[in-house]
Parts: C-alpha cells; structure tokens; sequence
C-alpha cells in the first residue's frame, strides 16, 4: 500500500490510523470499523489532512472485507425467532454463519435487522447482511411471499412495515375470531372458492378435518386460542403443527402448508370492508418499491411430483410475466430446497432468463437443518452484487450529479452506506478527498 503523507496530522490521530491499519490483513472488519470511525469524524471536522491519510487504508479495508464475506456461505432468505425461525438473530449470525453473505427476512417483521446490524459492526464479523421483510400478499384469494430488500432501515421502510405487521396481524384477530365463533364457516362461499382453489392439490377435505380439531380446541381454552392467534401471526404454524399433533401417518405431502396457506387466503381476502387493497400483491411491491426495495417473488416453486399448492405453475407463471413486464419485481427464488425437486428450478431458471430478473437462492434457513430434508443449495456469488447494484443506483445517479466537492463526497458516502464497498463510491470518495487536499 502506498504511504500518505503524515505531517498535518496530529500524533494522537496517526497512532490511532496505524493501530487501525495494523489490522487490515488479518481483520479487515476491525481495520473497516476503526477507520470509518476515524473517518466520521474527520469528516464532521472537513480535517482534509486526516481524511487524505484514512482514505486510502479505508478503502482498501473495505474490499477485502467483501472479499471475506462472498467467500462464505451466500444464502438469501433465513428467518430468526422474531417470526418463526429457531435461531436468535445473534444464534444465525455469530454460530450458524459466521462468515458469508445472507439475507434475514422475517414473516412480517423487521425485529432482528437493527439487532444484526449492531451484531456486525461490535462484533467484526466477516457478514454482509441484507436488510429484508418477507411479505404476505394476496391475488385473486391465492397466497403469496415476497421478499423486499431495503437500501437502509429508513424511516419511511421502518413505517412501512410497522404498517403491514399491524394489519396483518388484525387480519389474523378477525379471522380467528369468525373462525372459533362460526361453525357453518367452511360453507361460507369464500371459503367454498378457497377449497376449490386448493382442490389442484387433491382433496381438501383432509385439511377441513385439521381445522375442525383447532376449533374445537380453541372454543374450550381460552389459552389455545391465544396460541393458535399468535403462531398465525408469527408464522410459526410449523412448530404448532408438531406441538398439537394435528399430522397422522399417511397424511398427503405437504398437507400442514395446505391447512397453512389456506388460512392465509382467506384472512387476506374475506376482510376488504376493513383492509381495502392492502393485501393485493400489486399493491403492495409498489408501496415498497416507493422506500427503495428490490423485490423477489418467493416460493414458486409449490409444484412438482411431490406437491402443488392451490396454483398451478401454468398460472403463476402467467403472473410472473405480468409482474415482470410491469416493474413490479425485479427477481425470483429459483433454488431453496423445501419445496423444490430437480426439475423446477430448471424451469424457474429460464423464466429468469427470459424476463431479466434475478434467480435468487437460499436455504429458508429457519434451523439450520434445511438442506438435510431438501437438497443442496449451492453459492450463487454472482446474486449479491445484483441486489447491491439495484439498491445503490438511485444513490449512485444522485451522487453523479453532485458538483461541489464536499457535496459530492457526503452523496458518495451514502452509496457507500448502502454497499460499503461500492467500487465507484470508494474510488470517487479517494479522488474527491485528493482534490480538496490539492486545492
């Protein structure tokens, strides 16, 4: 690395910087942190002298921290205790991981994100985490997920699924208080539809059957209810599926996310007079692209030999091309191993390549276990920096027209706060910090 000039800056500082560089090597998250703190306040100060000396060591740490972290384990969609994953977010993050590049993306809920990235930052880990929600949604009755990337925990994103969780959870409320109160509800003819929706899959009788034992639970204990309420609204039906015993030997495959999603299209459907539009997919992926999120459709893959859910992949297909077409995503999951056989993501991965969105992959990783009951998911190193380029352009275009020098370096810098180590932000920051020096 080529030495900077020291003289301008005060021997208190220069320790400081070379303690921080001694680092780069063997910990470049500790060099990145060091420096960036050195830097913050230089750059508070306009102190050119400290700035032209930090820069070039700053950079350099920030690259080979990436390089770390894309040399670890890449796994884009992972849930934490905050819905219905079993690791802590500092379980997933300083046990599971520890190095790589994932995704956290809870059901509904953004708790673990401002937790994770306080983890990193304390801690020096070798992980860049993307800040993600996994959002339920709805078109015509049927159930969806998608995961929204955001730029920043902003204020407006932070809202946004404050909002969602609120409603999402008071669509939960509604529907099991009709659900516990009305014995003739599956004779209603929303429900009759949902049943018929998921008749694709085979007999929905079975998961008529399942909801008759929970209401007949719930009605007779009032802390059966509240269970029941509160797993829908975290997602975690999964372990109440166990808990209650409601699977039998030689029930259909995938029967529990039948008697899942079914409760889902209904809640998100049955309740317009209170909810309006809120739920429809459209909609929805519009008022977070609005924040400044990618959006990645998940989960298409709920067809093959072993399973289809209340859609058949003709039809979501036929949706997928009209999402693309308009804008309304910008990629989809193609490899995760719940769901998936050999020959889907095949079939995912040309729908990608026909409408230039982003295959995505990831684990589900709510255990830790999941490639053990579903299949390897390989590193995908090309995917992060496709999210990081859709994330950073609106910044970058900013920063592009910027002028005056120490407006142009405060726009680089939040670039380099979405992707810290943005090639063009990193390389302008050095070269607007030379000409201010110069001048």
């Amino acid at each position: 690395m080529t030495q900077m000039t020291t003289s301008n800056v005060p021997e208190s500082k220069l320790a400081s910087i070379l303690s921080a560089e001694a680092c780069l090597e063997t910990r470049p998250a500790a060099a990145d942190r060091l420096l960036s703190e050195l830097e913050e306040r230089a750059f508070a100060l306009r102190d050119c002298d400290s700035l032209k000396r930090i820069w070039p060591s700053l950079a350099e740490a920030r690259r080979r921290r990436r390089a770390r972290a894309a040399a670890g384990r890449i796994d884009l969609h992972t849930h934490t205790t905050a819905s219905d994953g079993e690791m802590t977010v500092e379980e997933l993050l300083c046990t599971h991981f520890v190095q790589g590049q994932i995704l956290i993306d809870d059901h509904n809920i953004i708790d673990s994100l401002a937790a994770a990235r306080r983890l990193i930052k304390e801690r020096d880990l070798e992980l860049d985490v993307f800040l993600g929600i996994e959002v339920i949604c709805t078109r015509e009755r049927r159930s969806f997920e998608f995961h929204a990337i955001a730029p920043s925990l902003s204020d407006e994103f932070v809202e946004l699924c404050a909002l969602h969780r609120q409603k999402w959870e008071r669509a939960c409320e509604l529907f099991v208080a009709e659900f516990a109160a009305r014995d003739d509800l599956f004779d209603a003819p929303a429900w009759r539809q949902i049943a018929e929706d998921f008749s694709v899959g085979g007999s929905f009788a079975p998961v008529v059957e399942r909801y008759q034992l929970v209401r007949d639970r719930i009605q007779s204990d009032a802390q059966a209810y509240q269970t029941y309420l509160r797993n829908n609204q975290t997602f975690d039906m999964g372990n109440l599926w166990k808990t209650w015993e409601l699977g039998r030997a030689g029930d259909p495959p995938m029967l529990n996310h039948r008697f899942f999603g079914s409760m889902r299209c209904y809640a998100m459907s049955a309740y317009r007079d209170e909810f309006g539009d809120w739920f429809d997919y459209d909609q929805l992926a519009s008022r977070f692209r609005k924040v400044g999120c990618f959006i990645s459709h998940n989960h298409p893959n709920y067809w093959d030999e072993d399973f289809i859910g209340e859609l058949r992949h003709e039809l979501q297909t036929e949706w997928i091309h009209d999402w693309a077409k308009r804008g309304i995503i910008d990629a989809l999951e193609v490899w995760s191993p719940p769901f998936a056989s050999k020959r889907v993501p095949h079939y995912w991965e040309g729908v990608c390549r026909e409408l230039g969105l982003v295959p995505m992959a990831g684990t589900d990783c709510h255990s830790g276990r999941e490639q053990e009951f579903g299949g390897n998911v390989a590193n995908h190193p090309e995917i992060p920096p496709a999210i990081y380029a859709k994330l950073t352009a609106p910044a970058i275009a900013g920063a592009r027209q910027q002028r005056e020098a120490w407006s142009a370096l405060a726009a680089w810098r939040k670039v380099l706060e979405i992707d810290y180590a943005q090639e063009e932000a990193l390389a302008e920051c050095k070269s607007i910090i030379q000409s201010i020096s110069a001048d």
